[in-house]
Formats: C-alpha cells, sequence, structure tokens
C-alpha cells in the first residue's frame, strides 16, 4: 500500500524485508524503534506523539549504526516537518555511515530540494551511491545520470542499502547506456498570470 505521497508505508517496507529474507540481520536493537516499525508509536496525531517523536529525534544519533540507520529511515518517510526534524536529518547527513546519510538526504530532498541538493551532488561523487540517492537527485530535478555513477552492486541494494548476493549469470547482465531523470517542468510566467 502506498500513502498518498506516494512514498510506500513503512508495514510495506518490512514485508519486503522479510521476502528478502533481512529482518535478523538489519532489525534494530531499540525495543523504541521496533515498535516504530511496526507502527505501534504514533508520530502525529496522539497524546504522546510528541514525546515519540522526541525519541525518534534522539535515536538518529544512537551508537549502534543499525539503530541510527532505523531512526533516520523513520524519521525521513514521515511526512512531519519540523525544525527539529529537519536539523535532525542535517546532522544524519553528516554521518560516517553511508547509509545513514543516504537515507537522511532523502529525507531532506523530500522536505527541501534546495537543502538536499548540494548534499546529493556530494554523494554522486562517492564510488558507489545509495539508491536512496538516486531517488533524491531524482526529487532535487537532476536530469541524468550516466550509468557509469549507477554500478551493479546499486542496481542490487536492498531497501537499507545492503548488498544482496547476486548469482553469477545475473552480475553479466547488460546495461542500459543512460539512466534518465525527468527534468522538472516550468511554466513561463508572465505578469498576466
Amino acid at each position: 500500500m502506498v500513502e498518498s505521497d506516494g512514498f510506500p508505508r513503512l508495514h510495506d517496507h518490512i514485508l519486503l524485508c522479510e521476502l528478502l529474507d533481512m529482518t535478523d540481520r538489519y532489525l534494530p536493537s531499540s525495543p523504541f524503534l521496533l515498535d516504530a516499525i511496526a507502527e505501534k508509536v504514533p508520530l502525529s496525531d496522539d497524546l504522546a506523539a510528541e514525546e515519540n517523536l522526541r525519541l525518534l529525534i534522539f535515536a538518529t544519533g544512537d551508537q549502534d549504526t543499525t539503530n541510527r540507520e532505523w531512526a533516520v529511515y523513520l524519521l525521513a518517510q514521515d511526512a512531519i516537518d519540523t525544525p527539529a526534524v529537519r536539523e535532525a536529518l542535517q546532522r544524519a547527513a553528516a554521518d560516517s555511515d553511508q547509509a545513514v546519510r543516504a537515507e537522511a538526504i532523502f529525507g531532506l530532498a523530500r522536505r527541501d530540494t534546495a537543502v538536499a541538493l548540494p548534499l546529493v551532488v556530494g554523494e554522486l561523487r562517492c564510488d558507489d551511491p545509495l539508491p536512496q540517492i538516486v531517488e533524491a537527485a531524482e526529487l532535487c530535478g537532476l536530469p541524468q545520470l550516466t550509468l557509469s555513477q549507477l554500478t551493479l552492486s546499486q542496481l542490487t541494494q536492498t531497501p537499507m542499502g545492503h548488498k544482496r548476493d547476486i548469482p553469477p549469470q545475473d552480475a553479466r547482465m547488460p546495461v542500459i547506456p543512460f539512466y534518465t531523470l525527468s527534468p522538472p517542468q516550468f511554466r513561463q510566467r508572465s505578469a498576466r498570470g
């Protein structure tokens, strides 16, 4: 199921993880984050929502990389757009872990493409940008990326940015010369409207 903003619900992500047999390896150790993933922790429209959001933001700085990644992912996917959320995503965009950075940059791109664009460009300069960065680039309106920037390993990564084993015969699949992102359509405006 897809939410009205076009992004998949967290429950769908969990089902995908189960399908890809990732749940044992990539679930956070934090009980709070596990409840948030299971959508048992409301982040809006509830008396406890403000405290839950504060705890989620706090978890973006956890020492455990898996907890940080999941906290940033949950925050990035949520529609809440407050100065505290943006600040947490900007801090996470400078994280030492590439997957945490990618989730944060995607979350920023959903909220403010002008803030995200320089971060996206910086990550695209890496040897192996993650799929979330390509999605953020699309949200920022970057018109075209060559496949030399998109490696085979990127095309075979799981939603959380972890590598999936590829059978050798699939590793020789043909590569398309360009991955094109549609540029944003700008309407010419005149003084008459």
